[in-house]
């Protein structure tokens, strides 16, 4: 090799090794490499109540057992249970885990609230009134209280 040439490639390696030098400093310097990952999610609001009974005679019975519901809502706002039935003078009364809850004229009646969310199952039964009703509904209206 001539001496340019030789000159060339000290020169190139001095270069590299400046490069080299003023980089690697840097890093370190910076300090450790980090990442953030975001995970994001949407959870449907799910409220639902089930309704299990089994017909019934009303008879000469003063108080007759309908079954329970289960209920279920995941939501933070609460919930209510409403009883439907055709609407009547004297529905009487829904017997709701041993709490007695009048029924209104009307054909709709909370008989539970809920502050927050809950997965939870009542009792009821029915003492009729002048006007029996003959069907019955239990429904869940969320963030409703």
């Amino acid at each position: 090799m001539t001496e340019v040439s030789l000159r060339r490639l000290a020169a190139l390696g001095a270069a590299a090794a400046m490069v080299l030098g003023l980089t690697t400093p840097s890093l370190a310097v910076s300090g450790s490499l980090s990442s953030t990952i975001r995970i994001q999610g949407f959870v449907p609001e799910v409220c639902r109540a089930d309704f299990s009974s089994a017909p019934v005679a009303l008879g000469a019975q003063v108080v007759v057992s309908l079954g329970s519901d289960s209920e279920f809502c995941n939501t933070d706002r609460g919930y209510t249970v409403v009883a439907s039935y055709a609407a009547g003078a004297d529905p009487g009364d829904l017997i709701v885990d041993g709490r007695s809850v009048p029924l209104s004229a009307s054909g709709q009646t909370v008989i539970a609230t809920e502050r927050g969310p809950a997965s939870l199952s009542r009792r009821i039964a029915y003492r009729p009134g002048s006007t029996p009703i003959t069907a019955l509904r239990v429904s869940v209206e969320a963030g409703a209280i």
